[in-house]
């Protein structure tokens, strides 16, 4: 589930690694929170330019704020695990294989999230995303339980929305629900 709310510019770098690294089998959800029609226009020519990536799109007429989409997108989706996936990021190879090997390695794991190369630090010159997960796969399969996994890009089980319910909207445009989320899993005993 990819939420999107204008910005092009980051939203194109998003989609041009999930494609580039799409698994067979997968489906995207893209929720359109209310964009302008430039960002609309692309989104539009993105699906009719990617016949091969299986795409639904959500179209929300006015922006309902970040957690009002995710929960839109999270809504419809039908797999055993989904992933919420910030616009702002940009996925490696086999990104999303790790995450589930992870997940379906222990009943007990609900939600997994990445590392990232931009908790506050990013790539010496010269280096990419890419470069840093050629790197990590040396710790594949390594893994640190935490209090809370955070909302760029969360991998969550189907039985974790299902016992907890969605996102908290209380939470207005975001900041904390994944904090809020991952806190109500653990007390559901994940």
């Amino acid at each position: 589930v990819l939420t999107v709310f204008d910005n092009i510019k980051m939203t194109s770098e998003c989609l041009a690694s999930v494609v580039r690294h799409f698994r067979d089998g997968d489906r995207l959800i893209i929720v359109d929170n209310g964009s302008e029609d430039v960002t609309r226009n692309y989104l539009e020519n993105f699906i009719a330019d990617h016949g091969n990536v299986p795409v639904e799109m959500v179209r929300i007429q006015a922006n309902q704020g970040f957690l009002r989409a995710a929960n839109a997108g999270l809504k419809i989706s039908t797999k055993s695990t989904v992933c919420l996936l910030s616009n702002d990021t940009v996925v490696t190879d086999g990104w999303l294989d790790r995450m589930c090997g992870l997940i379906e390695r222990d009943t007990r794991i609900g939600i997994v999230n990445p590392m990232s190369t931009t908790f506050g630090l990013y790539p010496a010159k010269g280096r990419t995303p890419d470069d840093i997960a050629a790197e990590l796969k040396a710790k594949r399969g390594e893994y640190a339980e935490s209090a809370s996994c955070v909302g760029f890009c969360m991998l969550i089980k189907k039985s974790v929305i299902d016992n907890i319910g969605f996102l908290d909207e209380a939470y207005g445009d975001g900041y904390f629900e994944d904090t809020d989320f991952c806190r109500r899993a653990i007390s559901a005993g994940f």
